[in-house]
């Protein structure tokens, strides 16, 4: 089994926090949510999003299929 993260793990982290960051946005920006849509809340969503797919790209072997 090979855990750890790889290139192309980073990147799923990294689009992750993006799609985190950008959902939380738009969802401020209609009003579902309270705050600016660009304030500090936007980055610690998506943050906490990275790090939850970090801590899963970590755990799980590189031939799973849910990664």
């Amino acid at each position: 089994m090979d855990f750890g993260l790889s290139y192309k793990d980073w990147a799923r982290i990294a689009w992750t926090f993006v799609q985190g960051a950008l959902a939380w946005a738009l969802a401020a920006a209609a009003g579902w949510v309270p705050g600016d849509p660009w304030d500090w809340k936007t980055l610690i969503i998506g943050a906490l999003a990275a790090g939850f797919s970090a801590a899963k790209n970590f755990a799980l072997p590189d031939s799973s299929p849910i990664k």
